[in-house]
């Protein structure tokens, strides 16, 4: 799971990673609302998705994307932050 934030929003502040499970999908979903988001994308990887779907889907706006599609959006996510913080991420 990722989450973009604007720059300046809780700087400093460690990932945070969340198990696939009923639990941890509903601490998700606060923890996104905590931040504001409203929208979630995703792609579908094996059956893992729709437990995440079915709990997200009441709170959130939902986009089913292509895995080559959100791949690039991650990978770009992950060039933009690296620049703006000048820390060395792998490729």
């Amino acid at each position: 799971m990722c989450a973009g934030r604007r720059s300046g929003s809780a700087a400093g502040r460690a990932p945070e990673e969340f198990a696939n499970t009923v639990t941890r999908l509903l601490a998700l979903a606060e923890w996104l609302k905590g931040y504001g988001v409203t929208h979630v994308a995703m792609e579908a990887a094996g059956m893992y998705w729709l437990l995440v779907w079915h709990i997200l889907g009441n709170d959130f706006e939902l986009t089913l994307g292509d895995a080559r599609h959100v791949k690039n959006v991650w990978e770009a996510l992950i060039s933009i932050f690296c620049r703006a913080s000048g820390r060395f991420c792998r490729p």
